[in-house]
């Protein structure tokens, strides 16, 4: 392959886009020079036309998306289009001369385009256009499906010679009907390029199908002896709204003399205003571009290019310039990636700002009409035809309202309704999620305090005076409303003497859920009864209401409210011994121990003990972990044994035992163990049988916690 075919369909995707570049040079100039400054609207055309030969230039030599197609931003032009309205000087002749008033013009392009270059260079910088990323897909597709019916009616409304087609227009479209016929050829062509495409993947189709178009167009002018001038006058051929004005240098400095900063000074508010429009249409058209490309872009490495390109375009009088989706999809389609289309469309460009008022009278209307036609229908079949049936109603609905709005109303509304509507639908989503994890009372909580026969019985025999709620989420109105209406529910007639609620699963909580608690705790009060908070994540607010206790953990939780409901039982002082009435008959081989609050048992690693029976007292297991950091395990009550594990399976102890009050043991050593089994088999026997007992309780009770644990 030679060198210039293969760098054909770059040439030939270039020359497109500068054609395609002129006629939105020609629309913006001639919006933007009127009343006063309307003589030079040609003049306009050709800052337009070198603005963006720059800023194509540079996009094509920086970006790092190989075929990014840069130009001045639709959003951003009608804005500062708002501005020079409002500006009193440029509304007529009678008080500024047409001179002046074209370089008020030009100096509020320009300083447009600098104020955005700047913007754009600050939010690179310190990385801030990542926050973009964070905008919802339905809010992105339907940006992209109003872009398409923006480019569809653009399309129909440039075949048929009617401004302003549009939905924020409805009448503009019974204009439309008479003039079908020059809507026709240009529906005809759209068609034929993408059912081309579907059958044909080579990147010549586009152009040498365009090409092909002009050709037997101006064969049948030709054949027919149909007059240029009658055809260009009905609309067959393009004819640019702007006027070929020539330039006088005296005329204009004279001009200058009597310009007067005030007029910025006024509209610099305002510019900022376009400079930001322009960011997020930035923004907007990258993060839209990754979804249509399915690869992520160097976000701030393109603001960086997008600046410098709007830096130097803004010294030209250039509009700020955005990444352009649809004239980027045209260069990836006909050439795929590459730089050099980008460098033929700036050349076209200033070629354009020469003689482009010239060459594109002879160009046919439905041609390019066909081209806007074609990348609106690419992107409506994208978005809403192929998300149709696969994304959930709510989900179509935002692309939807997005779409019509940006067609109604504009990018940035649209953009932010969208916004509004996807956080009121994830706000409802969320405010029906579960808010309770796991839900607990007295026969399954999962307790690590080993407690006497007795007192577990008595707290197991009503268990609903203990009520535990595993919370997760964010307690915000929605969810905060769901939990209490969930307890006022489950206790509707009789409320457990204590309510905890477990936080360490918990994000955050706004006032609702704060204020919720505090009626949960004054709820509580009145029924004499008590609010747990245990496992408050660092930084959550703490509610003020009386009565709620606060407790590190689950644990910690479940022990006070049990302790509390004995208290309530008058049980807190029942000393029970464990094993009652075999630790008599065994009162010959036990040896009494006695410790004082924090002294050590047992320790992590030391050979096993033998069994440990509490007479008095309380101890509790700790684990050692390799971080150095110590957890708690389990408490064991007066009434209780210890030991069993390490002396049955003949291994070191798995963790240390500390004294938590003053505590008095009775141990059983494997030597005196031995000696029983020796001397009085049929004791020895009735103790392994209750030791056996009491470790499938305690087994039972691992098993349980661990299926809560896996809920």
């Amino acid at each position: 392959m030679s060198f210039l075919s293969s760098r054909l369909p770059a040439i030939s995707s270039g020359s497109l886009l500068g054609v395609i570049a002129m006629t939105i040079a020609a629309a913006y100039a001639s919006l933007l020079f009127q009343g006063a400054a309307s003589a030079y609207t040609g003049l306009g055309f050709c800052i337009l036309m070198l603005g963006t030969a720059v800023g194509a230039m540079v996009v094509a030599v920086k970006s790092r998306q190989p075929g990014l197609i840069t130009g001045p931003d639709e959003a951003a032009t009608i804005a500062l289009a708002s501005v020079i309205a409002g500006i009193a000087g440029l509304r007529s002749s009678a008080s500024t001369s047409p001179e002046a008033a074209a370089l008020m013009v030009i100096i509020l392009m320009g300083s447009a385009g600098l104020l955005a270059g700047v913007l754009f260079w600050l939010v690179g910088r310190f990385h801030l256009g990542q926050l973009i990323r964070y905008l919802p897909y339905p809010v992105i597709s339907g940006f992209l499906a109003g872009s398409g019916l923006l480019l569809l009616w653009a399309g129909l409304g440039l075949a048929g010679g009617i401004d302003h087609l549009g939905l924020s227009h409805p009448a503009t479209f019974l204009q439309l009907l008479p003039r079908w016929q020059f809507c026709l050829p240009a529906l005809l062509l759209a068609i034929a390029l993408v059912r081309g495409g579907r059958y044909i993947s080579h990147s010549l189709l586009m152009p040498m199908t365009l090409l092909a178009a002009v050709v037997l167009f101006f064969s049948v002018v030709w054949l027919s002896g149909a007059d240029v001038g009658g055809l260009r006058q009905a609309g067959w051929l393009y004819q640019p709204p702007v006027q070929d004005d020539s330039f006088d240098y005296a005329r204009f400095a004279a001009a200058w003399a009597t310009l007067k900063p005030d007029f910025f000074l006024s509209a610099l508010p305002q510019l900022l205003l376009v400079a930001l429009v322009a960011l997020l249409a930035m923004l907007l058209q990258t993060s839209a571009l990754e979804q249509v490309l399915g690869h992520d872009l160097e976000l701030d490495a393109e603001l960086r290019a997008q600046s410098t390109a709007n830096l130097l375009g803004g010294c030209c009088g250039a509009l700020p310039m955005v990444p352009f989706i649809s004239d980027t999809l045209l260069n990836l389609d006909i050439a795929g990636p590459n730089r050099l289309a980008g460098m033929v469309m700036a050349l076209l460009c200033v070629l354009g700002a020469i003689a482009g008022l010239s060459i594109m009278p002879w160009i046919p209307q439905f041609v390019l009409a066909a081209i806007l036609i074609y990348f609106g229908v690419g992107l409506l079949s994208d978005t809403l035809i192929k998300e149709y049936g696969r994304a959930r109603r709510a989900d179509y609905a935002v692309m939807l309202l997005v779409a019509l709005t940006v067609n109604l109303f504009g990018f940035m509304q649209g953009a932010l309704l969208g916004v509004l509507f996807t956080a009121g639908f994830f706000l409802r989503d969320y405010s029906r999620l579960q808010p309770v994890r796991q839900q607990y009372h007295a026969g399954n909580a999962p307790g690590r305090v080993s407690r006497p026969v007795t007192q577990h019985v008595a707290l197991e025999v009503d268990p609903h005076w203990l009520a535990v709620y595993v919370l997760e989420g964010y307690l915000f109105f929605g969810s905060a409303h769901r939990l209490y209406q969930q307890v006022k529910a489950a206790f509707n007639h009789t409320y457990p003497e204590c309510l905890i609620l477990d936080m360490g699963r918990v994000q955050g909580i706004d006032a609702t859920g704060i204020a919720m608690l505090d009626k949960l705790a004054q709820r509580q009060a009145e029924r004499q009864g008590v609010l747990v908070l245990c496992d408050m994540r660092a930084g959550l607010p703490l509610p003020q209401g009386v009565g709620i206790v606060y407790q590190p953990d689950l644990n910690h939780a479940l022990e006070y409210a049990e302790d509390l409901r004995l208290v309530r039982l008058g049980l807190a002082d029942d000393e029970a011994q464990p094993l009652p009435g075999l630790l008599d008959e065994l009162a010959a081989y036990l040896k009494p121990r006695s410790y004082q609050a924090g002294e050590l048992l047992i320790r992590q690693g030391d050979t096993a003990q033998g069994l440990l029976f509490i007479t008095a007292g309380s101890v509790s297991v700790r684990l050692m972990q390799a971080s150095g950091k110590t957890i708690r395990l389990r408490r064991f009550m007066c009434g209780t044994v210890l030991g069993e594990v390490s002396l049955y399976a003949g291994t070191a102890t798995s963790a240390s035992v500390y004294a938590d009050e003053a505590t008095r043991v009775l141990q059983l050593s494997p030597a005196a163990l031995s000696q029983l089994e020796f001397r009085a088999p049929a004791l020895a026997l009735q103790l392994h049988r209750q030791i056996a007992a009491v470790m499938a309780n305690r087994l039972q009770d691992t098993n349980l916690s661990l299926l809560q644990a896996a809920a």
